[in-house]
């Protein structure tokens, strides 16, 4: 397998050069692991680059997801919640908001490497939740526009 070579294609193709992201302890890198890519390319690309295949990842995506809520914004003319989330796993989990009692699933935006959730009708509450299908969660304050 030629390292080099997948990495100016399959990796390139898909989102860019982002060789310097690769880690064996970047949860987004390992969640390629046997999902996004082969095994076979998972380990040779990882040796290419850490010098290490990352085997003590797994094909799990690395455990435990980890949320951030970017923008949490209620907008009082238009009673609408506008909520956005990044993640550690990006669409490999699936990210849920919870907003007055009420839970949301929110859509990943891979040109955008986030997740979005637009609400409407909704009234307005100081804080919503956003939690991860794979064990991630985190509560963000909602702003007023």
């Amino acid at each position: 397998m030629d390292a080099a070579k997948e990495l100016g294609t399959t990796c390139v193709s898909c989102h860019g050069d982002r060789r310097d992201k690769v880690s064996c302890s970047n949860a987004k890198w390992l969640g390629h692991d046997g999902s996004k890519v082969s095994h076979e390319v998972f380990a040779a690309v990882s040796q290419y680059l850490t010098g290490s295949d990352c085997s003590g990842g797994g094909g799990d995506g690395g455990g435990a997801d980890q949320v951030t809520i970017t923008k949490a914004e209620w907008n009082g003319d238009k009673h609408k919640l506008d909520l956005k989330a990044t993640n550690l796993l990006d669409d490999q989990a699936r990210l849920t908001a919870t907003y007055r009692g009420h839970t949301y699933e929110m859509t990943y935006k891979a040109d955008k490497d986030r997740w979005e959730l637009k609400v409407d009708h909704v009234d307005y509450s100081d804080t919503v939740e956003v939690c991860s299908s794979l064990d991630g969660c985190t509560t963000h304050s909602v702003n007023k526009k």
